[in-house]
């Protein structure tokens, strides 16, 4: 799918939904000073052309500053949810930015430190704390892509909570492929 099918895509699936207006430009240059990398261009562009956040799997992606879409969360958008990376973290946060709430906290982040804006999965509840950050092998544009006329899996892939564990040579990293965990645990 092109960029421009894509932004048609994400544009003909919120039809007749109440979503936010596109953000301005000062919006998104301002969050991408506070982040320290620019908004990957596809993002930036759904932003820009299409909405201020409400789109993307559940309907449900932060926007920047003037997004109210996600009213109900703790965070008013992508940039107060940024935050300052830590460098005694022991995850690798930098660029890493927290774009879909999926609750109990599950996130998705994408990677501005990237230019097509690879996804990241994060889950508290995996094996070990070392795994609980973890790569998706999926571009923000796939990510968009397959949240597109479909249910997407919640949230990460369907079945995830029954198919998250230790198994029997102990914790492994999880392996993601097109969204989808690869490496099925017992």
């Amino acid at each position: 799918m092109t960029d421009e099918e894509l932004i048609e895509a994400v544009r003909a699936s919120l039809a007749g939904r109440n979503v936010p207006d596109p953000a301005t430009e000062e919006a998104v240059l301002e969050a991408e000073a506070a982040i320290g990398f620019p908004i990957p261009q596809i993002l930036r562009r759904v932003y820009l052309e299409v909405a201020n956040g409400g789109f993307g799997p559940r309907f449900d992606v932060m926007g920047v500053r003037g997004h109210n879409y996600f009213v109900g969360g703790d965070y008013a958008d992508i940039v107060e949810c940024y935050g300052s990376p830590d460098t005694n973290d022991p995850f690798p946060m930098s660029g890493k930015v927290w774009l879909l709430d999926w609750g109990c906290a599950l996130w998705s982040l994408c990677d501005f430190s990237t230019p097509e804006g690879m996804m990241w999965g994060w889950d508290p509840h995996t094996c070990c704390e070392r795994h609980t950050l973890f790569p998706k092998e999926q571009t923000v544009k796939d990510w968009l892509t397959n949240s597109i006329g479909a249910d997407y899996p919640q949230p990460f892939y369907d079945g995830y909570f029954g198919k998250v564990s230790a198994d029997e040579h102990g914790c492994r990293p999880q392996i993601w492929v097109n969204g989808q965990r690869a490496n099925q645990m017992p």
